[in-house]
């Protein structure tokens, strides 16, 4: 889980015990300024939404920072906090609530397309969803939204 105020994450047990911390205040690789939202790929990479320095940070299993791409999150809004997901097929969804958008990387952050679903919509909350697609939540239109996989590629340009 992400500690955000103690700019570090939070690692836990099946059973909810405290196995250590991860993570420190920086720009670094492995260092964080707000760390917000959090995803798993089907390898077992952890990607992390480090929200204040505007990118993604992708940890190998045990926390070794391996890469990091660009987002461009600039607000420092209590209730426009992004968050990501990894789709079935690896490619990586992200909020970006301050915006009305949501954002669309390939598996290597690669920016493929952006969508804003409504013109009064802030996006938050995303996951994706077993068979492909993937499902959000918009905080200023009160909804949940469900986006199945065949329609990603026509949404987001």
């Amino acid at each position: 889980m992400t500690d955000t105020g103690n700019k570090r994450l939070v690692h836990y047990s099946a059973s909810g015990e405290a196995l250590g911390t991860f993570g420190s205040a920086g720009s670094g690789p492995g260092q964080f300024e707000e760390p917000v939202g959090l995803a798993v790929d089907g390898q077992g990479y952890l990607y992390v939404a480090d929200t204040w320095n505007g990118r993604v940070q992708k940890l190998a299993p045990g926390f070794a920072s391996t890469s990091q791409f660009r987002v461009g999150w600039e607000s420092k809004e209590v209730f426009a906090k992004p968050y990501i997901a990894v789709l079935s097929d690896g490619r990586i969804l992200a909020s970006e609530p301050a915006k009305g958008i949501l954002l669309l990387f390939d598996g290597e952050g690669v920016l493929l397309g952006s969508w804003k679903p409504e013109a009064d919509s802030q996006p938050i909350g995303v996951a994706a969803l077993p068979g492909g697609g993937f499902v959000f939540s918009d905080a200023q239109r009160n909804e949940v939204e469900v986006v199945p996989e065949d329609l990603i590629s026509k949404l987001f340009r």
